[in-house]
């Protein structure tokens, strides 16, 4: 009877809180990636947006690629799939595959 009491106040507790849900969308995703993107080209003035690709920095070879991949996964607590990292054609891409698995 105890125990039936405690279950039935602490789930009424619960569904009395406001827990505010987060929303992030692509132009949110692309802000908070972009700092990873400066720290792992070294490259303060760079500037990146949806369509930003490999081909556009200098910098991105293959090396350059798994840094920012694993700083992003890190970043953002997520893992990507091979398969996942090998669709990836622009920045654009990378912040839909975010947004997916967050």
């Amino acid at each position: 009877m105890i125990i039936e009491n405690l279950d039935n106040i602490i789930a009424n507790y619960f569904n009395n809180i406001s827990i505010p849900i987060i929303v992030l969308n692509l132009d949110d995703i692309i802000k908070k990636i972009e700092p990873v993107f400066l720290e792992v080209f070294d490259d303060e003035t760079l500037v990146i947006d949806e369509d930003t690709s490999a081909a556009d920095i200098e910098a991105w070879d293959s090396l350059t690629h798994i840094r920012l991949i694993i700083s992003i996964e890190t970043a953002f607590d997520l893992q990507f799939s091979t398969l996942d990292i090998a669709e990836l054609q622009n920045v654009g891409d990378l912040a839909h595959l975010i947004l997916s698995k967050s």
